[in-house]
């Protein structure tokens, strides 16, 4: 099968956030894979659309005119395909609907791949006009799922036909012992088995009555296929369908519910952001349709300020994933990324910045068109802006900026370019160039900076302010997480941790998880061995750096009611996410910090002298390599007594990277002088390259080393060095003086004493490199998202990993030579 012309593949998927979610991201990304690795790949070029609307799939075959076309999600037989309505939630496409769209694109399509449970129906339809239509004939798992498509396209790429990619597909599915090669279905053009009743209009509008007893029936019939209860069916709206609901007119089977598909429900580790296709965001109303329709109006900006671990970042990956979906250019920007050395010059300050829009941009860096003359920086940059990058795209651009408040604790850089953001703001009101640009800013704390009320972007645009969660948002959150709770055991948990997103997810995953009852919960939740003792040493030691802030904390949290304290300690203690304001009085957020914080500030500041506390204790930042680990170790006195207190209080983020000998017994059992010589032959090597990157060696583990580098690109860098100078040293010595070596990378917070570290990062970094390839390098998935836009490197995704000690499975990759 040869080909002159070029084969466009164009991928959807949907995930509704109330479904179950998919590995969709991980069978896109192997499809990519096997086509990037054949000798035709020039020939084929993937479109890949996520979070798929009705109005986006037709968008995209008109767009893209494609040949090949490709649904990954869920299927619910007669009911139809699972794809998303405006507010990301399940909407059901027919049958009928899909054969209709298809037949608009007959001359073009040749092939349709429906990777989605009970979508055989659909198939069948959609082949009336396609030449060949994959559906499934049952349900088939994600692991499945991803085979089938991975061997499909191998052999497309090889230049096999459809019929025999097909039965590359079904093969891979049998030779990795899985039980689903016989769902696939080939379909045919004119080869349907259907006699065309179930496609006529008519059945559509039976599917559409929106009486009790079609519904209920219709529903019925789709869990009898699927063998679950009618009564783990999740509603939209609702967890489980009422009468009076289901008689609402509007409530058609097609929009009224999400199929849970027959699989455990699949938690999520609560950290970071929540992702775009979790079952687990809950939307808050009505933020997030106001930011939505905000982000759309020309010189829009929206500024969202919200405790940490409230969901700032969340809900700001949300609009610009909205306005992506709408055609939007969009970029979003972390202000920890930033070099240290950057936040204090604004000239290098506004260079990164415009560098990093650039980059996200795809667009190639032309600062020294641009940077020249007597000018200004700041005029630099807005003459970068007007002349390069709103012109050169002709789409609105939506900058997310996020972290802003790392910008707060350099003045020197702070008044100018908060001035300049609000200059462009205003600007956006009447020029049209500037109409395009877009901002929403994300900050955690108080702007305390002094700026001009006519030159700040705080006091303009839509304000959002993340609340808690509600009563009935915790409780549908509850429900999410297939927990039959009563209203009593609700409210026992948010009187424990008030409706704080966080907290209430941790709390739920660590009981869905089976590893507590909310009782055990209750009883260890504000103690030091309960799942928040990072959350709450944190904030420990930020009230232990101001005692008028430890002060008012005594206060509020020794009283039963809301009281009146200072506004600035008000403000703050606002800002950190421990209180809530009752008119002008606060209270605590809940019990958890009421209890926590009255037996930890009663002896004034907890185990740490306020002498020994550092003046400052930023979080490292992962790209940059600017920050804290080395500061802290400078500023604990020599003499410091070991506890669990002054580990905790150099708590930061790090990048560490284990090294192992491969078969290190073997080789000092045989000659254990020789070993010992080859060992430190090969550590003073690795020692010296550590030290050009910056990294810093911390202790021998035998046959390896702990390595910090206080950043995962240099990290990474240095590691491929190592490696690269240990093959190249290899090639001229002979077989048995040749050591082998295995190397893990992992970003993550690890607690810091003198010289040694630990925590969860420093066990998972450990595990790592035992999952290296000899003379290879296994990094994290954490690490992977970080370095892959800043490091040239070639790296083959081996999948989520069960590591030894770690309760959730790691996602890995190889990094290749």
């Amino acid at each position: 099968m040869t080909r002159d012309y070029l084969t466009k593949i164009l991928i959807v998927a949907a995930n509704p956030k109330n479904t179950e979610k998919l590995r969709l991201d991980e069978e896109v990304r192997e499809i990519q894979t096997g086509l990037e690795r054949s000798k035709s790949r020039h020939q084929f070029q993937i479109i890949s659309r996520t979070a798929v609307r009705p109005d986006d799939l037709r968008r995209a075959l008109l767009d893209y005119e494609p040949q090949i076309v490709h649904f990954s999600g869920h299927g619910v037989g007669t009911q139809g395909l699972v794809l998303l309505d405006d507010a990301s939630e399940a909407k059901l496409v027919s049958a009928v609907a899909l054969a209709r769209l298809f037949k608009l694109f007959a001359k073009q399509v040749k092939c349709v791949l429906l990777n989605a449970c009970y979508s055989q129906v659909q198939a069948e339809a959609i082949c009336q006009y396609i030449d060949y239509v994959i559906g499934m004939d049952r349900e088939i798992g994600d692991r499945a799922a991803i085979k089938f498509a991975v061997g499909f396209y191998d052999a497309i790429a090889a230049g096999r036909s459809i019929e025999d990619a097909y039965e590359f597909g079904c093969s891979a599915i049998a030779l990795e012992g899985l039980s689903e090669a016989l769902a696939p279905v080939l379909k045919k053009k004119g080869e349907s088995s259907h006699d065309g009743l179930h496609y006529r209009a008519d059945f559509l509008a039976e599917l559409n009555q929106n009486s009790q007893d079609s519904l209920e029936k219709n529903v019925e019939e789709v869990y009898r296929k699927i063998n679950k209860p009618i009564d783990e069916m999740i509603p939209v709206t609702r967890k489980f369908p009422h009468k009076n609901i289901i008689n609402h007119p509007a409530n058609s089977p097609e929009n009224y519910f999400s199929l849970k598909l027959s699989k455990p429900l699949s938690l999520e580790q609560p950290e970071g952001q929540v992702p775009l296709d979790s079952l687990f965001y809950i939307d808050r109303p009505p933020i997030e349709q106001d930011c939505y329709e905000t982000i759309r109006k020309p010189g829009a900006l929206i500024r969202i300020k919200a405790p940490r671990q409230m969901g700032k970042s969340s809900l700001m990956s949300r609009i610009l994933h909205q306005v992506k979906q709408e055609g939007y250019q969009t970029v979003e920007l972390n202000f920890q990324s930033a070099d240290a050395d950057l936040l204090s010059n604004l000239d290098l300050f506004l260079q990164w910045f415009c560098v990093s829009i650039s980059e996200e941009l795809n667009l190639p860096d032309r600062l020294d068109n641009y940077w020249k003359g007597p000018l200004g920086s700041k005029n630099k940059c807005t003459k970068y802006f007007q002349k390069y990058l709103l012109t050169e795209i002709a789409e609105p651009l939506v900058l997310g900026l996020d972290e802003v408040d790392q910008i707060f604790q350099h003045p020197e850089i702070a008044t100018d370019f908060f001035g300049l953001l609000r200059a462009w703001h205003e600007r956006g009101k009447n020029e049209a160039l500037w109409k395009n640009l877009r901002l929403a800013i994300a900050h955690s704390k108080e702007v305390y900076i002094p700026l001009n009320i006519n030159q700040s972007p705080f006091n303009v645009g839509l304000p959002i302010s993340l609340p808690e969660l509600t009563p009935a948002q915790v409780t549908d959150l509850v429900q999410r997480h297939q927990l039959n709770w009563s209203d009593s055991q609700i409210q026992d948990l948010m009187t424990m941790v008030g409706g704080h997103p966080y907290l209430v997810r941790v709390a739920l995953y660590q009981i869905a998880k089976g590893r507590m009852t909310l009782g055990e919960f209750l009883q260890i939740a504000p103690t030091e061995a309960g799942p928040y003792y990072d959350h709450l040493r944190r904030h420990l030691l930020n009230l232990e750096k101001d005692p008028d802030l430890v002060a008012a904390t005594k206060q509020v949290m020794g009283c039963d009611r809301a009281i009146e304290i200072n506004a600035a300690e008000a403000f703050k203690l606002r800002s950190m996410g421990l209180v809530k304001f009752q008119g002008n009085a606060v209270m605590p957020l809940g019990e958890l910090y009421r209890q926590y914080f009255s037996d930890r500030l009663q002896g004034g500041f907890g185990s740490i002298p306020p002498e020994n506390i550092p003046e400052k204790t930023c979080p490292l930042d992962p790209v940059s390599g600017t920050n804290q680990i080395s500061a802290i170790a400078e500023n604990m006195p020599p003499t410091a007594p070991f506890s669990v207190g002054s580990l905790v209080e150099s708590s930061t983020l790090a990048a560490i990277v284990f090294t192992d000998v491969v078969n290190s017994t073997a080789h000092m059992v045989a000659n254990q002088q020789q070993m010992l010589e080859l060992l430190k032959r090969d550590f003073e090597l690795i020692r010296e390259i550590c030290q050009r990157y910056g990294g810093r060696v911390l202790k021998s583990t035998g046959d390896g080393w702990l390595i910090y580098f206080d950043s995962a690109v240099k990290a990474v860098a240095c590691s491929q060095q190592i490696q690269k100078t240990l093959s190249k040293n290899a090639a001229s010595l002979p077989p048995d003086l040749v050591l082998e070596h295995r190397i893990g990378v992992h970003l993550g917070d690890v607690f810091f004493s003198g010289d040694d570290v630990f925590g969860a990062g420093v066990n998972l970094a450990a595990r790592l490199q035992s999952q290296a390839n000899p003379g290879g390098i296994c990094i994290s998935d954490t690490v992977y998202e970080v370095i892959k836009n800043h490091l040239s490197i070639h790296v083959t995704y081996i999948g989520p990993q069960q590591l030894k000690g770690i309760p959730e499975p790691v996602r890995l990759y190889q990094i290749n030579p």
